[in-house]
């Protein structure tokens, strides 16, 4: 049982920290719209413009999509119920 409730609470944990490291967060999305343009960034990098486009791009750039680090920890919460359920109906 305790097993259960330390993946659980690690879970937990993953969700919250994936979601308060991530970068890229845009009031007007919705949450799932929000996780996939969000990431973790490793290394920021530098903006670079070209001077015929206004439109640019970070060089040397390193991040995780929080969609990834989000699912697994989910996946990793959900087992942790699911081992506490499993426990809990086994007694009856």
């Amino acid at each position: 049982m305790k097993k259960a409730i330390i993946i659980t609470a690690v879970g937990i944990v993953l969700i919250l920290a994936s979601l308060i490291f991530s970068s890229g967060h845009h009031p007007q999305q919705t949450f799932l719209g929000n996780l996939q343009q969000m990431e973790i960034v490793l290394v920021e990098g530098e903006y670079v413009t070209s001077p015929r486009s206004f439109i640019g791009h970070y060089q040397g750039r390193l991040g995780i999509p929080t969609k990834y680090p989000f699912i697994i920890s989910v996946i990793i919460t959900v087992a942790g119920l699911v081992m506490i359920i499993n426990r809990v109906t086994s007694r009856y």
